[in-house]
């Protein structure tokens, strides 16, 4: 059975009975983790062996997640640190410009409210990890252009950071992008009416390409694993 190394921060309450979920449908196993322990509980190199130990790596973006970090954990998201494993980014769409936290190798960025909708999207994700999979069926292709700052605020709370939109009952969609600032290149899976997002290789603000129109998940094939 392949196996997903899961970090989330301990005080993170909305992700992991959400994920624990998701894992309860699939043939995959889990091995969960906590940001507050890399670089204090475990070294970084603890962190790595796990890293390298699993097949895959869901990392869980967060205000507590950022109240965490400090110069000794840091480096454990520095440029290679996936050892060339399959890296799912995972963010609630409220915290995008609360999180600042930035993931240079990543494969996947999942930008999501906590719905039934979603729960059955990160299914199809993590069902690609299952054995017997056929194989996956591709990704559209998506535009993001980057946004001056003044733009970039009015979708936000100034004083909280909170997402002022709401797209609670909007479905997922995935496309592949890549960033106009640094050109990181991965697959987007955000609700079919976003219009912002912060790239989590970088930090820059874009906007999605509402006229991009993307496959929604396919019932038979699921999504691709990397």
């Amino acid at each position: 059975m392949k196996q997903i190394l899961i970090v989330n921060s301990r005080l993170e309450s909305r992700f992991k009975p959400f994920l624990e979920k998701v894992f309860l449908a699939v043939q995959v196993g889990t091995v969960w983790e906590e940001f507050e322990n890399i670089g204090s509980k475990k070294t970084i190199m603890d962190f790595r062996k796990a890293a390298a130990a699993a097949d895959a790596l869901f990392l869980i973006l967060s205000r507590e997640a950022q109240a965490s970090f400090d110069a000794r954990n840091l480096g454990f998201f520095e440029s290679g640190f996936s050892r060339g494993k399959s890296v799912y980014v995972f963010e609630h769409c409220e915290d995008s410009k609360r999180v600042s936290i930035r993931i240079p190798d990543l494969h996947h960025f999942i930008s999501l409210y906590i719905t039934n909708a979603w729960t059955d999207h990160v299914i199809k994700i993590a069902e690609a990890f299952e054995e017997s999979r056929p194989a996956m069926v591709p990704f559209a292709q998506g535009d993001l252009e980057p946004l001056v700052s003044t733009a970039v605020d009015s979708f936000f709370d100034p004083v909280t950071g909170q997402a002022l939109f709401d797209h609670s009952t909007a479905q997922p969609l995935a496309r592949k992008v890549a960033c106009p600032y640094c050109a990181a290149s991965y697959t987007l899976h955000v609700p079919d009416e976003m219009s912002v997002i912060r790239c989590p290789a970088c930090g820059g603000f874009s906007e999605i390409k509402v006229d991009v129109k993307a496959p929604r998940v396919s019932k038979r094939f699921g999504l691709l694993a990397g």
